[in-house]
């Protein structure tokens, strides 16, 4: 059970997956490319196509320290809220105040998507890299510690679902490290109770429901589904590699780990076989709307698709305004009509080859764009430049290691 204190002495908050954690966080760096860094000068916000517009663009170590992790709308007072590894910064109208900062030097910041909830995920000395949880309200208010009260104490990753619907902390049980033996997965509420924990014979993957309402744990040896407050909803047998979770927890789309199903999504809809639909590069991510009904598929070299879940049927969408090779690093759904999609431009062959730019595109299913942007790349990450965005809302961030923009698309 999490236990409360006092919150005195605290200054005061998304992949696919809301996912953080001391032995978990990695990125997968594609190349270096040259500094790009931006001046103090160049806060001129360049022009975007109607009816999409910057409301405004900030820089690393200008207006804030240290790359944004994540970043969350109040579409309350269009107040936005942007999360580094140490720093929580409240930005209105392009004024940036301190919310909230690190309670010891090695903790590290997790925002929740969209935002309401935060944590800092504090090292313990005595449990062999395993953290400790404190969660805090973006008003400031802290909310709970939490730490378990017996054996495995600590916690190797956190999982934070929309605003803090969803709380699960993965603690392992055989080995610290965590690269082997047998897990446990505790669901938490805001006020730190635990409400239930689950014993799993290996380290698992975690998708999270849109709606933070339930989560996806992908297995060696199967994937299953769990509520919010930690109820199985269902079980698949097989090894999965990508996936995507909606509608409650009741569907899901996963992408098979062999390499002969790599180009296959599974429908399941928590009994019987699943529904397979084939799209026309290998899959590398999906993202599904809070009803299910429909699932974007990332594939290869630019392409993307649309999957209707309740026909499986499968068609490609349309293609992005972009010269050269390019590669999807991010996409959301917008809306049911509208995603927006970020993505790295290549120069030149491989393996003699750099990834010196990247752009934000928002574009409906029949190829209107509604926003389009480009930003220099310094350092090439998987999942830069990024996209934090809640569905139904047409106020987003973007960012990269060096800046970090609101995107408003509304009519």
């Amino acid at each position: 059970m999490g236990t409360k204190r006092s919150s005195a002495g605290l200054r005061v908050n998304r992949a696919s997956s809301g996912v953080i954690g001391l032995l978990t966080v990695g990125v997968m760096c594609l190349c270096a490319c040259s500094d790009t860094r931006a001046s103090a000068q160049s806060h001129q916000v360049p022009s975007a196509p109607a009816p999409g517009k910057v409301l405004w663009q900030l820089y690393t170590d200008v207006d804030y320290r240290g790359p944004v992790q994540r970043g969350a709308v109040d579409l309350t007072d269009e107040s936005v809220y942007l999360a580094t590894k140490a720093t929580l910064y409240r930005v209105d109208a392009g004024e940036v105040e301190i919310v909230g900062e690190q309670p010891s030097t090695e903790a590290q910041l997790a925002l929740a998507p969209g935002g309401k909830t935060y944590a800092w995920l504090m090292p313990e000395a005595g449990w062999q890299g395993l953290f400790s949880v404190r969660l805090m309200d973006v008003s400031g208010e802290w909310l709970a510690d939490l730490a378990l009260e017996d054996f495995p104490y600590g916690f190797s990753a956190l999982y934070l679902g929309l605003e803090g619907r969803l709380i699960v902390t993965a603690s392992p049980l055989d080995d610290w490290a965590g690269l082997r033996g047998r897990f446990q997965y505790t669901f938490w509420d805001r006020g730190g109770e635990v409400l239930n924990r689950i014993e799993l014979p290996s380290r698992q993957l975690g998708f999270l429901d849109p709606t933070g309402r339930s989560i996806l744990l992908l297995g060696d040896e199967a994937a299953a589904a769990f509520s919010s407050s930690g109820k199985q909803l269902w079980q698949l047998e097989g090894r999965f590699r990508k996936a995507a979770i909606a509608e409650g927890g009741t569907l899901a789309v996963l992408n098979p780990l062999s390499r002969e199903l790599i180009d296959q999504a599974f429908i399941y809809y928590g009994s019987g076989e699943p529904a397979i639909a084939e799209a026309s590069t290998p899959i590398h991510d999906l993202i599904m709307i809070p009803d299910g009904s429909l699932t974007l598929v990332v594939g290869d070299e630019g392409r993307y698709s649309y999957l209707d879940t309740r026909t499986a049927e499968i068609r490609e969408g349309p293609p992005l305004p972009i010269d050269g090779p390019f590669r999807i690093s991010d996409a959301e759904f917008v809306d049911y009509e509208t995603v927006a999609l970020s993505v790295l431009h290549r120069l030149g062959k491989p393996p003699q080859h750099s990834w010196p730019e990247g752009s934000i595109i928002v574009i409906d299913r029949h190829g209107t764009v509604d926003f389009q942007m480009e930003f220099p790349i310094r350092e090439a990450i998987a999942s830069v430049p990024a996209i934090d965005i809640v569905f139904g809302q047409r106020l987003f961030v973007g960012f990269t290691e060096d800046s970090t923009v609101l995107v408003d698309i509304r009519p």
